[in-house]
């Protein structure tokens, strides 16, 4: 699996700066970053791997979500959600936005 998302890591490597390049928009248009995104992953763990560990991206919390409310959003009835928020940043360090992977 780590081969499969190393693939992936060199893609968002390429992506991820093009945010900060200027493109032309259609003057209606309007851009704004990303401030937050969720991804629901199969494995938290083997997911940390490639955000934390090879992307770099820092954690910001990691939280149990657990009851019925959460069980209902995230279709784990009776189970307890670990998740985990990391912190999408620029070369520079600043933080533009936060991940979570649930």
């Amino acid at each position: 699996m780590l081969t499969r998302m190393t693939g992936f890591a060199a893609a968002m490597l390429w992506v991820l700066p093009a945010y900060a390049q200027t493109a032309p928009i259609a003057p209606d248009a309007t851009v704004s970053p990303v401030s937050r995104t969720t991804l629901f992953v199969r494995d938290l763990d083997e997911s940390l791997k490639l955000y934390r560990d090879i992307l770099g991206l820092k954690p910001r919390r990691e939280r149990i979500l657990e009851g019925p409310f959460w069980n209902e959003i995230n279709g784990t009835p009776g189970e307890n959600k670990r998740v985990q928020v990391v912190i999408l940043q620029t070369t520079t360090g600043e933080v533009v936005g936060n991940i979570g992977l649930f």
